[in-house]
C-alpha cells in the first residue's frame, strides 16, 4: 500500500472525523480536557470572587485571571502538536504528517472555542467579565484561544521545537495582554487584526510543512 499517496490524498469528511477522533483517543482527550478544565476553574474563581469581594473587585481581578485560559490552551496546543516526530508519524499512520497535525489543530480549536464560550457565559451571567459590553465581548476569549492555537501550530510547523513554540506563544500572549488589548478595547477590532495575521501565518506554515513530506516521499522512493 502506498502510504505516501494516501497521505497526500484529500481526506473525505468521514475519514477526517475518524482521524480527529483517533487523535483525541491517542492524547487521552487531553486536547479537550485542558481547555474545558481551565475554563471551569477560571469560571469558579470568578463566581467565588463575585460572592466574597463583590462584582466590581471581582471584575478587576478577572482581568488577570482570565488570561490563564489562553495561556493554558496555547501550552496544551504546543504539547499536542509537538508530541510526535515526523518520522514516527509517517511510519505509523496511513495519512501524511500535515493531515495528522491539522486533525490535532481542529481538535484544539474546537476545545479552545467551546471552553471560551463556557467561560464567558458564566462570567457574563455573574457580571464579572472584564470590560463586558454584552455578548459581543465573547469574541475576546474566543479569539484569544484561536490565536494562540494557530500560533502554536505555526511555530511547531516552522521551528519544529517545543521550546521555541512555547516561547512564541508566551511572547504573543504578552503582546496581546499588555499592549494590544489595552490599546484596542473594542472586541471586534481587538481580535480581527491578530486573527488575520495568525491565519495567514498558519497557512504559510501548512504549505511549508508540505516540503518535508515531499522530501521524505522522495527518500522512500529512492530507497526502493
Amino acid at each position: 500500500m502506498d502510504i505516501a499517496r494516501i497521505g497526500h490524498s484529500r481526506l473525505q469528511p468521514r475519514r477526517a472525523r475518524s482521524l480527529a477522533a483517533a487523535q483525541v483517543h491517542r492524547s487521552k482527550a487531553v486536547m479537550l480536557a485542558v481547555p474545558l478544565g481551565t475554563s471551569a476553574l477560571v469560571s469558579i474563581a470568578g463566581v467565588v470572587l463575585a460572592h466574597f469581594a463583590g462584582r466590581e473587585a471581582a471584575s478587576l481581578a478577572m482581568m488577570l485571571i482570565v488570561q490563564l485560559y489562553p495561556i493554558s490552551v496555547g501550552a496544551c496546543a504546543v504539547v499536542a502538536l509537538g508530541d510526535d516526530p515526523l518520522a514516527e508519524l509517517q511510519e505509523s499512520t496511513f495519512v501524511g504528517f500535515r493531515a495528522v497535525q491539522l486533525a490535532r489543530l481542529a481538535v484544539m480549536l474546537a476545545g479552545g472555542v467551546i471552553g471560551a464560550c463556557l467561560l464567558f457565559a458564566v462570567l457574563h451571567a455573574f457580571g464579572v467579565f472584564p470590560n463586558d459590553i454584552g455578548w459581543l465581548s465573547a469574541l475576546s476569549p474566543i479569539g484569544g484561544a484561536v490565536i494562540v492555537v494557530l500560533v502554536a501550530y505555526t511555530a511547531m510547523s516552522l521551528a519544529g521545537s517545543v521550546r521555541s513554540a512555547t516561547m512564541t506563544v508566551i511572547a504573543v500572549m504578552i503582546f496581546l495582554t499588555l499592549f494590544w488589548d489595552l490599546q484596542v478595547p473594542n472586541p471586534i477590532d481587538q481580535r480581527q487584526g491578530p486573527l488575520l495575521v495568525a491565519c495567514a501565518a498558519a497557512a504559510i506554515a501548512w504549505f511549508a510543512s508540505g516540503r518535508s513530506e515531499r522530501l521524505l516521499e522522495r527518500a522512500g522512493g529512492n530507497a526502493q
